[in-house]
Protein backbone atom coordinates (compact mmCIF):
# COMPACT_ATOMS: atom_id res chain seq x y z
CA UNK A 1 0.00 0.00 0.00
CA UNK A 2 1.36 3.42 -0.98
CA UNK A 3 1.10 6.28 1.49
CA UNK A 4 0.51 9.85 0.34
CA UNK A 5 1.60 13.14 1.87
CA UNK A 6 0.69 16.63 0.69
CA UNK A 7 3.29 19.26 1.47
CA UNK A 8 2.11 22.59 2.89
CA UNK A 9 2.35 25.80 0.87
CA UNK A 10 5.01 27.17 3.20
CA UNK A 11 7.53 24.40 3.48
CA UNK A 12 9.62 26.42 5.91
CA UNK A 13 12.05 25.33 8.60
CA UNK A 14 9.42 25.08 11.34
CA UNK A 15 7.81 22.25 9.30
CA UNK A 16 11.00 20.18 9.05
CA UNK A 17 10.70 18.23 12.34
CA UNK A 18 7.08 17.29 11.65
CA UNK A 19 7.89 16.28 8.07
CA UNK A 20 10.76 14.12 9.27
CA UNK A 21 8.56 12.44 11.89
CA UNK A 22 5.75 11.85 9.40
CA UNK A 23 8.13 10.25 6.92
CA UNK A 24 9.86 8.13 9.56
CA UNK A 25 6.45 6.73 10.55
CA UNK A 26 6.00 5.60 6.95
CA UNK A 27 9.47 4.09 6.58
CA UNK A 28 8.20 0.61 5.70
CA UNK A 29 5.87 1.69 2.89
CA UNK A 30 6.20 3.26 -0.54
CA UNK A 31 5.42 6.96 -0.37
CA UNK A 32 4.16 9.62 -2.78
CA UNK A 33 4.59 13.28 -1.86
CA UNK A 34 2.47 15.96 -3.50
CA UNK A 35 4.54 19.14 -3.86
CA UNK A 36 2.07 21.03 -6.05
CA UNK A 37 1.06 23.56 -3.36
CA UNK A 38 4.55 24.57 -2.26
CA UNK A 39 5.20 28.31 -2.60
CA UNK A 40 8.21 28.47 -0.24
CA UNK A 41 10.78 25.71 0.21
CA UNK A 42 13.36 25.90 2.98
CA UNK A 43 16.79 24.34 2.97
CA UNK A 44 16.01 22.30 6.07
CA UNK A 45 12.84 20.73 4.64
CA UNK A 46 14.58 19.98 1.36
CA UNK A 47 17.39 18.32 3.32
CA UNK A 48 14.80 16.13 5.04
CA UNK A 49 13.37 15.12 1.66
CA UNK A 50 16.82 14.36 0.19
CA UNK A 51 17.76 12.24 3.21
CA UNK A 52 14.50 10.32 3.11
CA UNK A 53 14.71 9.80 -0.68
CA UNK A 54 18.15 8.27 -0.18
CA UNK A 55 16.97 6.11 2.70
CA UNK A 56 13.98 4.79 0.73
CA UNK A 57 16.14 4.16 -2.34
CA UNK A 58 18.76 2.32 -0.31
CA UNK A 59 16.05 0.10 1.15
CA UNK A 60 14.58 -0.59 -2.29
CA UNK A 61 11.30 1.18 -1.53
CA UNK A 62 9.49 3.65 -3.78
CA UNK A 63 9.76 7.33 -2.83
CA UNK A 64 8.42 9.93 -5.24
CA UNK A 65 7.80 13.65 -5.12
CA UNK A 66 4.99 14.38 -7.55
CA UNK A 67 3.62 17.51 -9.21
CA UNK A 68 6.38 19.81 -7.95
CA UNK A 69 5.44 23.48 -8.13
CA UNK A 70 7.78 25.95 -9.82
CA UNK A 71 8.77 27.50 -6.46
CA UNK A 72 9.59 24.01 -5.16
CA UNK A 73 11.77 23.29 -8.20
CA UNK A 74 13.37 26.74 -7.93
CA UNK A 75 14.28 26.10 -4.27
CA UNK A 76 15.87 22.79 -5.28
CA UNK A 77 17.84 24.46 -8.07
CA UNK A 78 19.13 27.19 -5.74
CA UNK A 79 20.58 24.45 -3.52
CA UNK A 80 22.05 22.58 -6.50
CA UNK A 81 19.66 19.64 -6.16
CA UNK A 82 18.66 17.70 -9.22
CA UNK A 83 15.10 16.40 -9.48
CA UNK A 84 16.40 12.87 -8.87
CA UNK A 85 18.13 13.95 -5.63
CA UNK A 86 14.77 14.76 -4.12
CA UNK A 87 12.69 11.91 -5.57
CA UNK A 88 11.24 13.65 -8.62
CA UNK A 89 11.13 11.30 -11.58
CA UNK A 90 11.10 13.16 -14.88
CA UNK A 91 10.44 11.72 -18.32
CA UNK A 92 13.01 12.31 -21.08
CA UNK A 93 11.04 15.39 -22.16
CA UNK A 94 11.60 16.93 -18.72
CA UNK A 95 8.03 16.44 -17.55
CA UNK A 96 7.02 14.46 -14.49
Amino acid sequence: MTSSISLPARLDSKNAPGLAEELMALADTPVRIDASSVTVGSTLCLQVLVAEARQWSGAGRDFAVESPSKPFLDACAILGLSPADIGIHLSPEGQE
